[in-house]
């Protein structure tokens, strides 16, 4: 059944949908999606329709010369067994190489379809270097894991590497039926509320915590046309741009030539959505979701993302 926008969601959807100025970055989708209310319920029929218009437009939203649509993480963190296990279309089972961490568990213990059954779903999901567009709202959660990595090097340094970061978690169940329903991120022998000591271990155990319960909330939205191999080539077309500064690729020279990458070095967005980005020596920052040039804008709100032309706040 169709369920119209309510007031406050078509009016917060008007505004990420509004012309892109400058050289802002285009707004971040994913506060639409994953942002919870009190009510779970009504959390999942907003976020479902207010996802459903989003997606619509993707294809205008979702450039590929935006900042958080780089593949700052998968290039140096992904196997090329993975990769190469991506593109054939053989059955997934055990995945190349050793993992940390607790992200399999995870999923297993808060959705009802199992980690196998996301691997190597749409453009993101699980082990596949992603690129492209989202493909719904499932792939967008890992899209989002993905950023939320490539924030964790960014703060933490190369050595934060997400796949081989053990830390310590453990399953919230309901008291009444032992159903988990929460994640926590905690130290060893101390209670699971407390903040993890290493901020490796407790970035990149957030990162997985909340790909978990967003494949949960969003399962519901499975498609298995999203898992053909077939597809993939048509679905999830790779850019050749680079991220973009003012008209310029970073990835390439003006003769073609490819350059190295910028370092991503730091880190934009909210508690609901971040990624990534290169400052580039300070050329660019961060105001508050969206990033910029500093060579000719200036961030006039952090609240707002309010990005200016310098001299005009």
């Amino acid at each position: 059944m169709d369920h119209q926008l309510q007031p406050k969601a078509l009016k917060t959807l008007e505004q990420h949908n509004r012309p892109l100025v400058f050289d802002q970055e285009h707004p971040v989708l994913a506060k639409l999606i994953f942002k919870r209310t009190k009510s779970n319920d009504k959390m999942k029929l907003l976020a479902a329709t207010v996802i459903s218009a989003v997606f619509g437009q993707r294809s205008v939203l979702l450039g590929g010369g935006d900042d958080y649509m780089t593949d700052e993480y998968g290039d140096d963190g992904v196997e090329q067994e993975i990769i190469d296990l991506q593109r054939s279309n053989k059955t997934p089972g055990k995945v190349p190489g050793s993992r940390k961490g607790g992200r399999r568990k995870m999923i297993n213990g808060m959705a009802t379809k199992s980690f196998w059954d996301f691997e190597q779903y749409g453009c993101w999901c699980l082990e596949n270097k992603g690129h492209g567009q989202p493909q719904d709202e499932l792939d967008f959660a890992c899209f989002a894991h993905s950023k939320c990595w490539g924030c964790s090097r960014a703060e933490n340094g190369k050595e934060c590497d997400a796949l081989q970061t053990s830390y310590n978690w453990k399953f919230i169940k309901d008291g009444a039926t032992g159903v988990n329903v929460e994640i926590a991120c905690r130290n060893q022998n101390q209670h699971f509320f407390k903040v993890d000591s290493d901020p490796c271990k407790r970035s990149v155990c957030e990162c997985d915590r909340k790909l978990a319960l967003n494949l949960r909330d969003f399962e519901y939205k499975y498609d298995p046309k999203y898992r053909d191999q077939s597809l993939k080539a048509e679905q999830c077309k790779k850019s050749n741009k680079g991220p973009v500064l003012e008209g310029r690729s970073l990835s390439t020279s003006a003769g073609g030539n490819k350059e190295q990458k910028p370092e991503m070095d730091s880190c934009c967005g909210d508690d609901i959505f971040r990624y990534p980005f290169a400052t580039n020596g300070g050329q660019r920052a961060c105001c508050g979701t969206r990033t910029y040039s500093t060579e000719i804008l200036e961030c006039c709100s952090q609240e707002n993302s309010d990005i200016r032309h310098i001299g005009m706040c």
